[in-house]
């Protein structure tokens, strides 16, 4: 019976202990639910982490591709730069040096800037005053001839002046121009309008220049009754149709004369053209200014470029130290999730140790029952067994009694 209350005692114990098992079993399960739920959230977090620093990536890559376009480009723009430059600068010492200008001209330009009393009322050479269209330049060039060397003054009397200078300094001598009294000598109205109907006909030389209205006059006498035409054949039939009476020059730089002469032939290079090298000296002013501009513009995309990708770099290296601390992380939490795991299975094994044992105790203590109550109906087959000996005893002992007092 001891041993029963024993076996009892322990069973509660057992059942006790299955119950806490239970209980933390089911604990370590919520919980295990819920690392699987961060664990998820974290890698999803860690997924969009790497697909964004994927795409940073990727910019940046492109950001460089780009920067080193930029680059390129801007060394271009400078290597043509420069070029330009340094072909500007040698016109621009061709022309300082009045180079392509005969000596007398050269020395009364030069004396000019240098003496400002003697420089009062000289223009310059009819070269530097005046502009023209590249496609228009070897007929002007051919028009003008000599005269594009030709000293544009105020009037006679600084005229005078240049020429007493050059003949005291024994420089040569040179044609002079002075406004106030060369007049204008252009092709009558009439004319001008029938030309226009011409075909190849372009205009009459003088209104092919630009200038400034001041100098209009002299253009208009050196070149109003010069027309130009587009070719050697329409040339000759302007010229024919109106009996050879003015100049008629034409875009190669034929010409034909009033009275029926004709000049051509082969042309100088360009590049010794007094007319071109101040057209290319305003052109390459012009590209050396565009592409300066450009060259602004290329560096401050450069610096905005540069600036745009280290900003990248710096949000790229945040984004892979946080793809860093996510990895571990997600790392803790596995652990984590395997640790609940083992700690739910450790509980599953001990709730199944406890329950083996359990019912280990329930088969000892149905056997311990069973044992007593054999005992119990043995000991009250005995008692019973006692209690008849007794009676049958006493029965004995009154019979004897009896049998005595009768003897």
């Amino acid at each position: 019976k001891n041993e029963q209350e024993a076996f009892k005692a322990r069973q509660q114990k057992v059942e006790g202990e299955i119950r806490k098992t239970m209980l933390d079993r089911d604990k370590e399960s919520m919980q295990l639910e819920e690392a699987r739920n961060e664990l998820r959230r974290q890698k999803d977090n860690l997924t969009q982490k790497k697909e964004a620093a994927a795409k940073n990536e990727g910019e940046l890559q492109t950001g460089k591709k780009q920067l080193e376009t930029l680059r390129s480009d801007q060394n271009k723009c400078l290597a043509e730069l420069q070029a330009l430059k340094s072909r500007r600068k040698v016109l621009k010492d061709m022309e300082n040096s009045l180079e392509g200008y005969s000596h007398s001209v050269r020395s009364i330009l030069q004396a000019c800037r240098e003496n400002r009393q003697l420089g009062d009322g000289i223009h310059g050479a009819l070269a530097q005053l005046i502009h023209v269209r590249e496609r228009f330049e070897t007929a002007i060039e051919v028009a003008l001839g000599a005269a594009l060397q030709n000293i544009v003054v105020k009037d006679e009397y600084t005229a005078k002046n240049a020429i007493r200078y050059l003949k005291e300094n024994n420089l040569g001598r040179a044609t002079f121009l002075p406004i106030s009294s060369v007049k204008p000598r252009d092709l009558e109205q009439g004319i001008q309008k029938k030309l226009e109907a011409e075909p190849g006909y372009l205009g009459t030389a003088s209104g092919m220049i630009e200038c400034e209205p001041v100098f209009k006059g002299i253009l208009s006498n050196l070149l109003g009754r010069t027309a130009i035409a587009k070719t050697i054949d329409d040339g000759i039939a302007i010229s024919q149709k109106y009996g050879y009476s003015f100049r008629v020059v034409t875009l190669d730089g034929e010409v034909l004369n009033p009275g029926g002469s004709m000049t051509g032939g082969s042309q100088p290079s360009k590049s010794s053209s007094l007319l071109s090298r101040n057209r290319i000296l305003r052109e390459l002013d012009d590209k050396i200014e565009a592409l300066s501009s450009h060259q602004e513009q290329l560096e401050s995309e450069c610096v905005q470029q540069s600036k745009y990708l280290q900003e990248m770099e710096e949000n790229l290296r945040a984004l892979q130290k946080e793809l860093q601390d996510l990895e571990l992380t997600v790392l803790r939490e596995e652990h984590r999730v395997l640790g609940l795991q083992d700690n739910i299975k450790g509980f599953a094994a001990r709730q199944d140790m406890l329950q083996a044992e359990k019912n280990e105790l329930d088969s000892y203590i149905s056997s311990c029952k069973q044992e007593i109550q054999e005992a119990e109906k043995r000991l009250s087959s005995i008692e019973e067994n006692i209690a008849q000996l007794k009676v049958t005893i006493e029965e004995n002992q009154l019979k004897s009694k009896e049998e005595q007092a009768k003897r």
